[in-house]
């Protein structure tokens, strides 16, 4: 009996591809850096052949070659199987195409299999498949500041891990000094920046964090949106600004009432330091100042004087005392105008100065 050359796919015939004369058989939707499978839901099926060759090339859409097929899997593989068909018998051969395209767009695989029967006669059969090609989609919307700062010491948490990207494990990313230096780097789509946030070293800087997928970084949609991003973002950290409290008034403030303080008021010798702000969403940032090089100064030259200074909390207390000698100068129920006072330190953000308004003393 004549023996006939049977070229099937699990589920629909692969004579199919010769019938349509190399037209588009099927149409994949996939996102950029994607492993996926042609055919995506069997393995294309030769049976009784003695040889096989196969080429696959990916074209754009206009027909221009872009690439070769990266992977083209065979079961069995082409060494076992031509040990099997030494004795002239043909054998049943599994093969598909397994790629992953970088760049979205619509492209073609055009593949061309070459097959041997057992009757010696060759065959090609062409084999095109249209594979379309998008970025992926954000599981979660990015929601870090883009114009807001950070200040030090801030919380915070966000994950770039896309809906179609399967795989936890292929996750990875890096935050970036504006050197290049690499400040932090881990696996998974979660990035805490809290580390880099509490690094001095940081502070009125641009950081950048990258977002990788099986060590590539890649562009995305936001859910709902068509405009594509990089995995990629800058945040800016800064130090917050230094705060005073107390009874005695800063020279910047613009109210005309005039200052007046008795020299028996304890909350006069207080003076409070703290760095803080508000934050775009409404929260708010306490630091305390870690001093060093305490200075204070008065006008008249003396009159104020430096007791001790002390950290609790995110405050700073500066301890001040009078002059006892210069008190007595002045008579009971007296007073002493125009009164200068002048603080300065540095702190781990560096030098603070602080002036002042005029104070009227009573006695």
């Amino acid at each position: 009996m004549r023996k006939f050359v049977l070229i099937l796919t699990i589920l629909t015939p692969f004579v199919l591809f010769a019938q349509k004369g190399g037209k588009i058989i099927d149409t994949l939707h996939v996102v950029t850096l994607q492993k996926f499978k042609i055919p995506s839901d069997r393995n294309i099926v030769l049976q009784n052949i003695l040889g096989l060759s196969v080429d696959a090339k990916f074209l754009d859409e206009s027909g221009a070659f872009v690439r070769k097929a990266a992977d083209i899997w065979q079961s069995p593989k082409q060494a076992e199987f031509r040990k099997e068909v030494r004795g002239g018998r043909g054998v049943t051969v599994q093969i598909s195409f397994r790629d992953a395209i970088e760049k979205p767009g619509r492209y073609i695989l055009d593949a061309k299999i070459k097959i041997k029967d057992e009757n010696r006669r060759t065959h090609v059969i062409p084999a095109k498949y249209l594979v379309i090609v998008d970025y992926p989609t954000m599981a979660t919307k990015i929601k870090l500041r883009k114009k807001a700062p950070y200040y030090f010491s801030e919380k915070e948490t966000f994950s770039f891990a896309t809906i179609e990207f399967p795989d936890p494990n292929k996750y990875s990313y890096k935050i970036l000094s504006p050197s290049g230096r690499v400040l932090q780097q881990g696996k998974g789509a979660v990035v805490v920046l809290d580390t880099v946030f509490k690094d001095l070293n940081n502070v009125d800087k641009k950081l950048t964090v990258q977002g990788f997928y099986n060590g590539k970084q890649f562009y995305y949609h936001e859910n709902g949106s068509n405009e594509a991003s990089k995995s990629e973002w800058t945040v800016t950290l800064k130090a917050p600004s230094i705060n005073y409290f107390g009874d005695w008034v800063v020279a910047s403030d613009k109210s005309n009432t005039p200052v007046v303080l008795s020299v028996y008021n304890e909350n006069a010798k207080k003076l409070l330091f703290t760095y803080g702000n508000s934050t775009v969403e409404g929260n708010y940032v306490f630091v305390a100042p870690k001093i060093r090089n305490l200075i204070v100064r008065s006008d008249p030259d003396g009159l104020v004087t430096l007791k001790s200074y002390l950290t609790a909390g995110v405050f700073t207390y500066v301890y001040i005392d009078f002059n006892q000698e210069m008190l007595n100068l002045i008579e009971d129920c007296g007073q002493l105008d125009n009164v200068k006072l002048h603080v300065e330190f540095t702190s781990q953000f560096g030098r603070v100065t602080q002036d002042f308004k005029p104070t009227t003393i009573i006695k």
